[in-house]
């Protein structure tokens, strides 16, 4: 009780020093005397007192019921009216307000103390009310916007499916038509912009496919240092630079940050992608900090979303930029728009959704905060994984060519002879097979025929009948022990992709792939002993 704090308004003297008294005796804290409506609404604010006093018959413009409603709306406190009338319309008009006691004039003590300690009582259990409520809500609202992210995931997941089966032949026959073409001929800067293309749709059809949390990324020990390093020298880099000349970038890599097994690929996307939703933010200029550090988490933290105690290894990226409002905080990882505090509306396609489903892919967390006068600020949280292995990397033929002999399973009909045509082409010599039984009777059949076993097979992981990729594989392993297999896949159950590596499958190669990418795979796996 004795650190009760207690504002009295009231704008006769002798009464409030008598007030004054009276709380002084009962143990109170007086924080100040006042006797206009004006001057408490304004040191409400800056005092903060734990309960008001207020007078209700006030002189001046604002009479004690006008403050006292100004003062719950704008701050908040508990108000107990102090008065000598009792007439309908002033009590009805108390009553609107919310007020927390109501003392007729004059009062005992006892009385003063009793109401104050039952507003008081009062207003902690209301306050405690509001907190649990609040909380519920964020709980709600999380829980909306996973279910929200589900759903978004599962759509982007299945027309990423829909748009590889169409990109599929553009990128294919595109390369076969390049090299069948004289090197003189006019088409080729024709066909050059519709592969373009088709590698910008492919670009988007990945997003999905990491939106919806499908496919395979191959993790590896690495520092988030490094990718901050490889970021700042890719091409995408560089172009945001030239677009946004005005905006400045620093990069503070924190020293002995521990590892975190990662995908290297989708982790510099998100940091690209943090990078530009930055520089768009800001097209009259402005400041990037993009850091790395080690962050502690004893309990579990509530920001965006909860994140659980840990050790982690973090990504920051702090900008300039225009305030993010709390309502749109809700749905900032939504794919396309947000709205900013503004009003205006500005459009992040897939970028920040990429974030989002990056960071969840390496079991991590993010969190967002925006104030005025700051900018922005997001952080992502990845687990630590220990000390770092050095990565090795597999060395890149110069010529994709050979003469062995290759199966390529596909049930999409334009993909599997593409490609047949392409490595024939290389110098190969191809066998092609429509699914999964068929490619088994190949395999059977060569090395019953002459011993001789397929040097490699390009296996689609999912086809149209129930005999997908790891179960082809399985039963190639039947036949040989040692057979080598790449498997090939757009739209990938992960679980089953990654059992099929586990049995011994060389890599994973994405589709739609272009002829390089297949090329590249299929030597590195013939190369290997």
């Amino acid at each position: 009780m004795a650190n009760k704090r207690i504002l009295i308004v009231e704008d006769e003297s002798i009464v409030a020093k008598d007030i004054e008294s009276s709380l002084t005796g009962l143990g109170y804290t007086v924080a100040g005397i006042v006797a206009l409506g004006e001057e408490a609404v304004e040191l409400s604010g800056v005092l903060k007192p734990d309960l008001i006093l207020m007078d209700v018959m006030l002189k001046g413009a604002m009479d004690g019921i006008a403050a006292a409603e100004r003062i719950r709306r704008e701050h908040a406190l508990p108000v107990i009216y102090l008065t000598a009338y009792t007439d309908q319309d002033t009590l009805e008009r108390a009553k609107a307000t919310e007020a927390f006691g109501y003392l007729l004039k004059p009062f005992e003590e006892r009385d003063l103390h009793v109401t104050i300690e039952m507003a008081l009582y009062k207003h902690a259990a209301q306050r405690k009310q509001q907190e649990a409520l609040a909380r519920e809500q964020r709980l709600q609202e999380r829980l909306l916007r996973a279910q929200r992210m589900e759903s978004l995931g599962s759509l982007a997941g299945s027309v990423a499916h829909n748009l590889n089966n169409i990109l599929e032949p553009m990128l294919s026959y595109s390369d076969l038509i390049a090299r069948d073409l004289p090197a003189e001929s006019v088409l080729r800067q024709d066909l050059e912009i519709i592969r373009n293309s088709a590698h910008k749709a492919v670009e988007i059809v990945r997003d999905l496919l990491t939106l919806g949390r499908i496919g395979h990324y191959p993790k590896e020990s690495l520092v988030l240092n490094r990718v901050l390093e490889q970021a700042a020298r890719s091409p995408g880099y560089l172009a945001l630079q030239q677009s946004f000349p005005l905006v400045t970038v620093e990069l503070k890599p924190v020293a002995n940050l521990p590892a975190i097994m990662g995908s290297p690929g989708l982790l510099q996307e998100l940091v690209m992608n943090l990078l530009s939703y930055a520089f768009n933010a800001m097209p009259q200029g402005g400041r990037v900090t993009l850091a790395t550090a080690v962050e502690s988490v004893s309990e579990a933290h509530t920001g965006y979303e909860v994140i659980s105690p840990g050790t982690y290894a973090a990504v920051r990226l702090q900008h300039t930029g225009a305030v993010i409002g709390e309502q749109e905080l809700n749905r900032m990882f939504e794919p396309y728009c947000i709205r900013e505090s503004d009003q205006s509306v500005r459009c992040s396609g897939l970028e920040l959704a990429v974030v989002y489903a990056a960071v969840k892919e390496h079991d991590g967390f993010i969190d967002v905060r925006s104030a005025p006068g700051r900018g922005s600020d997001f952080i992502a949280y990845f687990p630590v994984a220990g000390a770092l292995t050095q990565e090795r990397e597999s060395p890149l033929p110069g010529e994709f060519g050979g003469n062995e002999t290759i199966l390529i399973v596909d049930d999409d009909d334009e993909q599997r002879l593409s490609a047949a045509r392409w490595l024939r082409g290389s110098g190969y010599k191809v066998l092609t097979a429509h699914n999964g039984r068929a490619a088994l009777e190949l395999v059977d059949s060569s090395l019953q025929t002459d011993g001789a076993a397929i040097n490699l097979v390009i296996l689609d992981m999912i086809m149209a009948d129930d005999f997908d990729g790891l179960d082809t594989y399985r039963k190639m392993l039947e036949f040989n022990p040692r057979q080598k297999v790449i498997m090939a896949s757009g739209f990938a159950e992960t679980d089953r992709l990654k059992e099929a590596l586990k049995l011994g499958v060389g890599q994973c190669i994405r589709k739609p792939y272009d002829f390089e990418a297949l090329g590249r795979a299929v030597r590195q796996e013939l190369d290997k002993g």
